[in-house]
């Protein structure tokens, strides 16, 4: 668009102000009525790192009308000092949020040289494959028992993965103060094996309890350690200690008195018993050994490779990822170990900024900065890489997962400060993925931090959101409005990873609905027959491909400045198609959120109750600047509720208005009415759905071409579409067709008609998308009627022993026309 001049006076940039969190990497402001948008973006020029905050609200002010918008500029390092920063704050206004944010991520990525922007980049080719990741069904105690029968179990209820994340639990690592090698003896797998429960709590074990998974607190602590005491004094002890902490620091004010003896008597007396901790209950400390997969995985019977071979074989898995840290593992690379020694690891404790350290005090007293962490300089962070990626990929390994970057930035001390520490490893990370798997076999994860983000020039996957927490209800709802809001601005740089999820769950509808219309990966890390199926059908088909939408989800415009979790109001995600259609999901969010001063999930303490959700066209298609028309936009929209099965002609003013139960949604696949007439304008109308028996229904047209009812040859109005899969499509027509057709490329001779129905007081035409193994129907018969099934001996039913890959295939290649 053309540059948007906006003059903001000294009142504006105060309430901009107001309430900024310390370290914003991302603003987007509504500057007025009619007065457009305003984006400023810190940036990471050089060895300084920008952020911004309101003044007033860190001092905790009562009275923010005197907010002033400060931008912080920092090194990481404390030998690392500078006077000026020539480019520290990127500040762009415009009429459409949208464009305003595709424009300006493109500015600043020219102006910065250090990144690319997601358009630019290759894209994953994970994201039109159904996945299954090992964290959430096994946490670090992953098996390969345990992936085969998640696998299985997949496949034997009509969803298999096509893609699997090795998460972590396959490296050779060891806790380095009692030199335990972390590799647990191979067995037959049970779905009850290694579970143990603490009082409203259920975590995985094994012969040493790991708390992976579950989030740390001064209860969990008490509980556990009190169960590992030697004697009763000792229990008593830690449960005196854990319960000061829990009532008096865990959920204290950053600068709290409590709060800074707390940090003091960790680094002093404490710092022995949490080291302990935290090697016998947490992975948090252990360093990583060699290369090689751990004993579970690699041994005198079989190696990585023949594990790594054996599944894709017998699974059909297209892709297998391979989590790993950014340092090696979390504690970093072993310091003693033969096998790492080469690459000269030295102890290093991470040095967080006092902003960092003011947004998550327990920082302070974590394993990385209690015990510190077996660093590897940027200089050999390559040497580092290339050892594990060419171990994976001669193992048949296709990408990474990459985890825990955001901790590079405060190892960075020593190293030239965070910005240009990081930005030497990530250029070292991203050489070796690319030499390796290709620079799309890659997921950034941990990594919300502009030092991080701001060097991708060639991966183009990022962890959009903080992990999902299956035992964790009141993050449940935020999750799914933190990775549409992160989205906004990370959705520029890469292709958002909005993370696995659960099908069995509480919130599995709501977030399997999201994640159809996020335009992103679509996994689940159920254990072993812990399965939805049915859910898990409206997402993936028979052959584990997925329907996926053209761009990351955001929220939509009427949505981007309200507070999802307390307005009253449904929380909207919009996305588009490939075929010219658009998805909207409506979300009740309301009840729960992050609690900045609890620095937990909690639930709200209003009542939840129902939420409104008004979808329009308008959301997927908004007007001009000032309402001005599009050129060529429709005046009609066909609109498809999902949960409530039922089909709606809209026009560019109405509305659908849905009310939605808590942790509940709807889910309207929309798409623009063609006129098939020749210019006069008497042809029929039509809008194409989709598959509907899937969440996102227009993702599932690969392709759709129309033709008008022109005189002379060829001149019948038809619409000629391809799907992805199997199932039941509906679209809207202004009148009922007079046949529908089936025409595989492959085969010879003329196409058949199938069976159809056309309702015609909602304009709903109806058919069933099958394999077409044989012409069943001879062109003559199976004409449709109107309100009725129409005759045909069957035609479209298939084989129903075709296997889901032929299945696809026979579908995906077959073109179906619908005459009038």
């Amino acid at each position: 668009g053309e540059p948007h001049q906006a003059v903001v006076d000294g009142a504006e940039l105060a309430q901009m102000a107001q309430g900024r969190a310390i370290e914003t990497q991302f603003l987007l402001v509504e500057l007025g009525a009619r007065e457009g948008f305003a984006l400023l973006v810190p940036v990471v020029d050089g060895a300084l790192r920008a952020t911004l905050y309101g003044t007033a609200a860190r001092r905790g002010a009562s009275d923010l009308s005197r907010e002033a918008l400060s931008l912080r500029a920092e090194s990481g390092d404390e030998d690392v000092q500078s006077d000026r920063m020539a480019r520290a704050l990127y500040v762009v206004a415009g009429q459409d949020p949208f464009e305003l944010l595709e424009r300006g991520f493109r500015e600043l990525a020219e102006e910065l040289g250090t990144f690319r922007v997601r358009r630019e980049k290759p894209v994953p080719p994970l994201l039109d494959k159904f996945g299954w990741c090992t964290w959430d069904a096994f946490y670090s105690s992953v098996r390969p028992a345990g992936v085969t029968a998640g696998l299985q179990s997949l496949a034997d209820g009509g969803t298999p993965a096509r893609f699997l994340i090795l998460d972590d639990g396959w490296q050779s690592v060891r806790v380095p103060a009692f030199d335990i090698p972390w590799n647990r003896e191979e067995g037959p797998y049970s779905p009850d094996m290694h579970t143990l429960h603490l009082p409203g709590i259920s975590v995985n074990m094994s012969d040493i309890p790991n708390l992976s998974g579950v989030t740390l607190s001064g209860e969990v602590g008490v509980l556990t350690s009190a169960a590992d005491a030697v004697s009763p004094l000792i229990a008593w002890l830690h449960k005196t200690v854990g319960g000061l902490y829990a009532r008096y620091v865990e959920h204290a004010h950053p600068r709290a008195w409590t709060v800074r003896v707390w940090a003091f008597l960790t680094r002093t007396v404490l710092r022995n018993t949490f080291l302990d901790f935290f090697h016998k209950f947490t992975d948090f400390s252990k360093r990583l050994t060699s290369f090689r997969a751990n004993a579970k995985f690699e041994n005198n019977r079989f190696s990585f490779g023949d594990f790594i071979g054996e599944i894709k074989s017998a699974y059909g898995l297209d892709l297998v990822y391979c989590w790993h840290a950014l340092p090696g593992y979390w504690g970093g690379v072993s310091l003693d170990s033969n096998e790492t020694t080469f690459l000269e690891p030295t102890l290093h404790r991470p040095r967080p900024t006092a902003f960092v350290k003011e947004m998550e005090p327990s920082i302070s007293w974590d394993p990385s900065c209690l015990g510190g962490i077996g660093a590897v300089s940027p200089a050999r962070a390559g040497d580092m890489y290339r050892g594990m990626h060419d171990y994976l990929m001669n193992s048949g390994v296709d990408g990474v997962k990459v985890d825990a970057q955001a901790g590079a930035g405060p190892l960075g001390a020593g190293f030239g400060g965070g910005p240009t520490s990081v930005r030497k490893v990530t250029k070292s990370l991203e050489a070796s993925v690319s030499e390796h798997f290709g620079p799309e076999h890659c997921i950034n994860c941990m990594c919300h931090s502009n030092e991080n983000f701001f060097n991708y020039q060639k991966t183009n996957m990022i962890r959009a959101s903080d992990d999902f927490y299956p035992r964790d209800l009141p993050s449940q709802t935020w999750h799914i409005a933190a990775v549409a809001y992160n989205s906004v601005f990370l959705g520029e740089i890469c292709f958002p990873d909005w993370d696995m999820f659960h099908s069995d769950h509480p919130a599995a509808a709501m977030h399997a609905a999201a994640r159809a219309l996020g335009g992103c990966a679509v996994y689940t890390s159920d254990g072993p027959t812990k399965h939805n199926f049915d859910l898990l059908r409206k997402l993936a088909f028979p052959d584990g491909s997925v329907p996926i939408a053209s761009q990351p989800g955001r929220p939509t415009g009427d949505c981007l400045f309200q507070d999802p979790t307390r307005d009253g109001f449904a929380f909207k995600i919009w996305n588009k198609n490939q075929c010219g259609g658009g998805v909207v999901g409506a979300f009740n969010l309301q009840g729960s959120a992050w609690d900045r001063k609890m620095r937990r999930y909690a639930f709200l303490n209003h009542p939840t109750g129902t939420s409104i959700g008004q979808v329009s066209p308008r959301d997927v298609w908004p007007r001009g600047p000032h309402g001005a028309k599009a050129e060529g936009e429709a005046t009609h929209y066909a609109a498809w509720c999902h949960n409530l099965q039922e089909l709606r002609l809209l026009n560019t003013h109405e509305h659908l208005t849905f009310v939605i139960e808590p942790r509940e949604f709807e889910v309207v696949t929309m798409h623009p009415v063609t006129d098939l007439g020749a210019g006069g304008g008497r042809g029929p109308l039509w809008a194409p759905i989709g598959l509907v028996n899937m969440f996102n229904s227009g993702a599932t047209i690969l392709s759709h071409e129309t033709q008008s009812n022109t005189r002379g040859r060829g001149g019948a109005a038809a619409a000629h579409l391809k799907f992805m899969g199997p199932g039941s499509f509906v679209g809207w027509a202004s009148q009922s067709p007079k046949s529908v057709e089936v025409r595989n490329p492959s085969s010879k001779g003329d196409p058949c008609r199938i069976p159809f129905s056309f309702h015609p007081d909602s304009g709903k035409l109806e058919f069933q998308v099958q394999p077409q193994q044989q012409q069943q129907t001879p062109p003559h018969s199976g004409s449709g009627g109107e309100g009725k099934e129409s005759g045909g001996g069957g035609g479209g039913g298939g084989d129903s022993s075709t296997g889901g890959d032929d299945a696809a295939a026979l579908v995906s290649s077959t073109v179906f026309t619908v005459r009038w």
